[in-house]
């Protein structure tokens, strides 16, 4: 396999990714949909008649998967996810095939390559791997903008730590007993926050 040939199909991956994030927001198996014809114009087209939204098309289907792929990256790099973690593939994945495109040399030497062009795809800065403002602009998440591309740090995402909460007249701290404290985005609207 060549390294063209390979990162021809980082681009369907991208695709395949938006369109089962659309989906799982539906409460939809991916794998009933995985193969008919026009999966995504029915779904879309099914969403739009159910409840009535008459800008509900297959474009804004992806567009929803974005916006999931990239609140899902956003969340990430605020748990510590880094760039890096994308390797640490079990090397099962990464052997050649007894079939197909990976049959010669597997995709191992060529997975950096790959990972930088699905970043570059999703709009993201291919060194830290986190949206950029541009992409968060065009996504109408300009309030999740990102000040500074280093590490993640609270104050950059709007996050606050140990968040104390009031619920039915309780009031607790929730934490992760791992390595990280619970975050709550303090710009949310107050609603989302309860």
């Amino acid at each position: 396999m060549q390294c063209d040939a390979a990162l021809t199909k980082v681009g369907s991956v991208r695709r395949t990714q938006q369109a089962k994030l659309f989906w799982d927001t539906l409460g939809v198996c991916s794998f009933g949909l995985n193969g008919v014809k026009d999966s995504m114009v029915l779904t879309s087209k099914s969403l739009a008649q159910a409840v009535g939204w008459e800008g509900m098309d297959t474009r804004e289907g992806f567009t929803v998967g974005e916006r999931i792929a990239n609140l899902m990256r956003i969340v990430y790099g605020r748990r510590g996810f880094r760039k890096s973690d994308e390797f640490d593939v079990s090397p099962r994945h990464l052997e050649t095939t007894a079939e197909g495109t990976g049959s010669e040399r597997g995709i191992a030497e060529y997975l950096p390559a790959m990972v930088d062009d699905y970043y570059r795809r999703m709009g993201w800065d291919v060194d830290p791997g986190l949206p950029t403002d541009e992409t968060l602009e065009r996504l109408a998440w300009a309030s999740f903008r990102l000040p500074d591309r280093g590490p993640f740090s609270a104050p950059s995402l709007g996050f606050r730590r140990g968040v104390e909460r009031r619920r039915n007249g309780v009031s607790s701290t929730y934490s992760n007993s791992r390595r990280h404290t619970a975050a709550i985005p303090t710009n949310l609207p107050a609603h989302c926050r309860q």
